[in-house]
């Protein structure tokens, strides 16, 4: 149980530093569109950590499908 807290709490955790990120940017007050920029690599570690783990789940999903309808339409 503790295992799948951590996992759903790392995950919360992840997205919600790249959506402030994302926010900074827009507000001018950092840039994350140059390759020069910590902010830059930080913001694709990020999402390259959730498509792996996106993708995983997807192939280990007994029903694919299913998987798509629930993280699509829900």
């Amino acid at each position: 149980m503790l295992k799948k807290n951590f996992y759903k709490w790392f995950k919360a955790t992840l997205a919600i530093v790249s959506i402030v990120l994302i926010v900074l940017d827009f507000a001018a007050i950092i840039d994350i569109n140059g390759t020069n920029s910590k902010w830059f690599w930080l913001n694709n570690i990020i999402l390259i950590i959730l498509a792996i783990d996106y993708f995983y789940r997807l192939y280990l999903a007994k029903d694919r499908r299913a998987f798509l309808e629930i993280i699509f339409l829900n």
